[in-house]
């Protein structure tokens, strides 16, 4: 399953644009939010081990962590870059987003906000 991203600028709200993947959103600083659209019906094997990861965040949703994890993969500082320690549900999510974008700007400083198990 592939996705397309809308996003959006944090002063005005306004959409920034429309982007084919997550590399194209990380290029651009000003996006702090965008929604993420399904192409397909097949989940990879990423993708479900990621859903996996981030399920107790989503509540037992697989669909909203797909599209969650997805949303938070696309943009660049999504909140989590500034907590540490990581904890509860937080940790799910960021732990299902490393499995999914590992190469997403700022993953090292998530990575070293997660506890040690």
């Amino acid at each position: 399953m592939t996705f397309t991203y809308r996003c959006f600028t944090p002063e005005s709200g306004e959409l920034e644009g429309e982007f084919a993947s997550w590399e194209e959103v990380w290029a651009m600083p000003t996006v702090t939010s965008c929604e993420p659209f399904k192409h397909g019906s097949v989940v990879t094997p990423e993708q479900e081990a990621a859903i996996d990861l981030a399920l107790p965040a989503y509540a037992g949703d697989r669909e909203e962590a797909l599209v969650g994890l997805h949303a938070q993969c696309a943009i660049t500082d999504n909140g989590y870059l500034s907590i540490d320690p990581l904890s509860g549900n937080q940790i799910y999510e960021v732990e299902g987003m490393l499995a999914l974008c590992p190469d997403r700007p700022g993953a090292d400083t998530l990575a070293a906000a997660l506890p040690t198990h």
